[in-house]
């Protein structure tokens, strides 16, 4: 999932791309499995990972919202990816044959996951930020979501737009997180940690196809599964930097 696309959730690229994947024969139905359920999914691998991303989100939020320790804006921001993740599944399991209902679908995902960096913004800003400074700058997340809509509205649903409405919101996620590593603060380096994990999860799509083939996962599948460890660092950094709002 390649920043800044996507943060922490999901792979922009791979709802982008999507279309022009199944055009081109480069998303087989890879994953080998005899189960009669498994059988059923048009695309199962992809489906069956976004079912554990989804999971281990929305399981992340729920635990943080028990404990009280962490940012509410932080458990928006992973009930949020966790949700696009759970519709990705069913995207992927049953809506991608359909082309017109398809790039419906793929535009309501991306939105939502906008959404989700917008809330990832405003809840790093809140927790590593004065609370008077954070209250003029958590604001600025949500431009990407709103640009992303506008744009998708007027017909533009490709990755470049999906960079360009996301971009600035990861851009600030990185910057926060690196201002609190230089002032020392609790958390900080969980958060860099979170975003390194899920700039490094984009390599799982350089790995040729063959060899992801060879283990019944296509791309986007291994990268989703790489974003996991991404997840559940940052409800850690979450709640280890809650209480810097002062």
């Amino acid at each position: 999932m390649p920043i800044p696309c996507a943060d922490l959730g999901l792979s922009c690229r791979q709802f982008a791309g999507a279309r022009t994947a199944e055009a081109e024969g480069n998303n087989p139905r890879q994953f080998v499995c005899e189960h009669p359920v498994v059988r059923l999914l048009a695309e199962p691998a992809s489906s069956l990972t976004d079912v554990a991303l989804g999971a281990v989100s929305i399981a992340s939020a729920v635990a943080l919202r028990r404990r009280r320790r962490a940012d509410p804006a932080f458990v928006a921001c992973l009930g949020t990816m966790g949700a696009a993740a759970s519709w990705g599944a069913v995207h992927h399991a049953v809506i991608t044959p359909h082309e017109r209902l398809s790039e419906r679908s793929l535009t309501a995902i991306a939105t939502t996951l906008a959404s989700g960096i917008g809330l990832l913004f405003a809840a790093t800003a809140r927790t590593t930020l004065p609370s008077e400074a954070a209250r003029r700058v958590a604001p600025i997340g949500a431009i990407g979501p709103v640009l992303y809509l506008c744009l998708a509205v007027s017909g533009r649903r490709d990755l470049n737009t999906m960079v360009a409405a996301q971009g600035l919101s990861m851009a600030g996620v990185i910057a926060l997180w690196l201002r609190a590593l230089a002032r020392r603060q609790p958390g900080a380096e969980l958060g860099i940690l979170a975003v390194a994990l899920s700039a490094t999860a984009a390599a799982a799509e350089a790995i040729p196809k063959e060899r992801l083939a060879r283990v019944g996962v296509d791309p986007d599948a291994a990268d989703q599964m790489a974003q996991i460890p991404g997840v559940a660092v940052l409800a850690l950094a979450a709640e280890a930097a809650r209480g810097q709002t002062r």
